[in-house]
């Protein structure tokens, strides 16, 4: 057997072996043939391009392809992209902190930077598209290995700093901006309050959740949803109570998801009873979650703030409140992403892994989300709409800053002061028919 055979069997087993995991697939004659064309191309590309050729890449690049023909939230990990996503959902890693995913129109987006990270503090915002990474255009790369490759990029040992140019919409037009961010170590914080307390001597800041002394009114905001989510929100919320909690404002704002199972566990501490949300794959199968009476808190006035940027795991929670009646949804209707990827290691891990949606999620309504350009259909539309313009959603992200980092507002370019404090709209009318539900209740037990 020459060495070109040999190579070609490899690649072609390898590939079989990504490709080959149910009966049907190895009945498919087609497939096959496929397959055999694949390897074949790959063999070619070997012996016959202009410079020599790492297989590897080659085979990393197709997967990439294969993967980008899908949906955009699916992708091929390399090993040790695998390998730094299984730390996200453990709450540590390192990095810039950022969820990035492809578009259909090959653009990579930033879906929300993780509070508290690198870009967060550096002034990357959701809905910014990165159009560069260290000065080279993204669109270079080709389609089939672009998220791999820009996360690769992205990512990086602490201490060590990357530029990205990002492609940010604002009230005049677009702008690229460039962006240094030194790469850390990001500990995700998921539950947050709306303030940090003065530092002790011997103690750090800690969050404080009253943002109404007089009304009573809690204030908690959920950035992500990670492992600790809901046992961390019962303690926020227990503290709460022992003030005298009365009602309660719980931000899912620029929330871009995390974990299903921590989405059902803080939805079933609002919904008491019914269905939180079920999933069907495509054969209509799946899984149905409902509300256990023994998790939920007992009632108070609740109203819950959405964006355009609330989306997948987030949107579970507020859909599954708003549909059982439970609060009151205000601000802008979400992202609207109802699909559920899942982790498949290939190789027990070894080469890598693929990030494969394998249902849909739906609402306790029966209604799944699938965002449409300039339409409500497909998202979680409020109760009550409050729309902020690009202008005030970056003031409220500098807002959060400032408030994760103690620093101070410092005066825009052309001004001589820092602007005057920010006014978040859509917190002010969740405040408003908090003060009115409890006064109300307040009157009629009266």
């Amino acid at each position: 057997m020459s060495r070109t055979t040999a190579i070609y069997l490899i690649v072609l087993a390898f590939i079989i072996g990504f490709a080959l995991n149910s009966s049907a697939q190895r009945e498919d004659a087609n497939l096959f043939k496929n397959l055999e064309v694949f390897g074949e191309a790959i063999e070619e590309i070997r012996k016959n391009y202009v410079e020599e050729v790492n297989p590897e890449k080659l085979i990393e690049g197709a997967m990439g392809g294969m993967l980008s023909t899908l949906d955009p939230f699916c992708a091929y990990l390399p090993p040790d992209i695998h390998k730094a996503s299984q730390a996200d959902f453990e709450g540590v890693f390192e990095g810039i902190g950022v969820h990035i995913a492809l578009t259909d129109e090959g653009h990579i987006r930033i879906y929300s930077p993780i509070e508290g990270s690198p870009a967060f503090k550096a002034g990357v915002m959701a809905g910014d598209f990165i159009i560069k990474i260290e000065g080279q255009s993204v669109s270079e790369i080709p389609k089939g290995a672009r998220l791999t490759e820009a996360m690769k990029r992205i990512r990086g040992k602490r201490g060590t700093p990357v530029t990205i140019t990002v492609l940010r919409q604002e009230e005049e037009g677009t702008r690229e901006i460039d962006i240094t961010i030194v790469r850390g170590v990001i500990h995700i914080e998921s539950i947050r309050g709306i303030r940090k307390s003065e530092p002790g001597e011997k103690e750090k800041p800690k969050w404080q959740f009253m943002l109404d002394e007089e009304a009573q009114i809690g204030y908690i905001r959920i950035s992500s949803f990670s492992e600790s989510t809901a046992d961390d929100l019962d303690e926020a919320v227990r503290g709460l109570r022992s003030q005298g909690m009365q009602g309660l404002v719980l931000d899912l704002r620029f929330n871009p998801g995390g974990l299903l199972e921590a989405a059902v566990a803080v939805a079933d501490r609002f919904v008491e009873e019914g269905t939180v949300v079920y999933t069907k794959d495509r054969k209509g199968e799946g899984e149905r979650w409902e509300a256990k009476r023994s998790s939920t808190y007992a009632p108070f006035p609740l109203v819950v703030l959405v964006n355009e940027a609330t989306a997948s795991a987030s949107e579970i929670v507020a859909g599954a409140i708003q549909d059982h009646h439970r609060g009151i949804l205000v601000g802008a209707p979400t992202f609207g992403k109802g699909s559920v990827q899942k982790l498949i290691p290939l190789s027990d891990g070894e080469k890598g892994a693929l990030r494969l949606t394998v249902s849909r999620y739906y609402l306790p309504s029966g209604k799944t989300l699938e965002h449409k350009a300039d339409s409500k259909e497909g998202r979680v539309v409020p109760d009550e709409e409050v729309v902020l313009k690009p202008d005030q959603a970056r003031r409220l992200y500098e807002h959060w800053r400032y408030q994760d980092t103690g620093e101070k507002p410092e005066a825009q370019e052309g001004e001589k002061e820092p602007a005057e404090e920010f006014t978040d709209l859509q917190l002010e009318k969740a405040l408003k028919l908090l003060r009115n539900k409890i006064s109300v209740e307040a009157e009629s037990s009266a």
